[in-house]
């Protein structure tokens, strides 16, 4: 995952995953998003990240995104599906912001 962000979208990253918000990481690699969830989860040390980390968020789950909880899930899913039924499906039934991250 460090290989592959900016250092822009690393800060971005940091600063909403110590700021409690739900993130959904999308790839086509299972490796990949498992990866850069637990690098994600290991940065806010010595903080712990109470909430749910979801690796493998079946597409028929996706609801749960509108809970106010915040979580980190992963979708594989290419970045074009997901940007053209997942977020926009998704969007209007969420109260909240979801960062979405496409790691491929």
């Amino acid at each position: 995952m460090m290989g592959t962000i900016s250092l822009d979208n690393f800060i971005f990253l940091l600063c909403s995953i110590l700021q409690e918000r739900s993130i959904v990481l999308v790839s086509e690699s299972q490796r990949r998003i498992s990866i850069a969830m637990q690098a994600l989860i290991s940065l806010i040390r010595p903080f712990d990240w109470c909430f749910a980390a979801i690796y493998a968020l079946p597409e028929n789950c996706l609801e749960m995104l509108s809970s106010p909880m915040p979580v980190i899930c992963g979708v594989k899913c290419s970045s074009e599906y997901a940007k053209s039924k997942i977020i926009p499906e998704y969007a209007p039934i969420t109260s909240k912001d979801i960062l979405y991250y496409f790691v491929d």
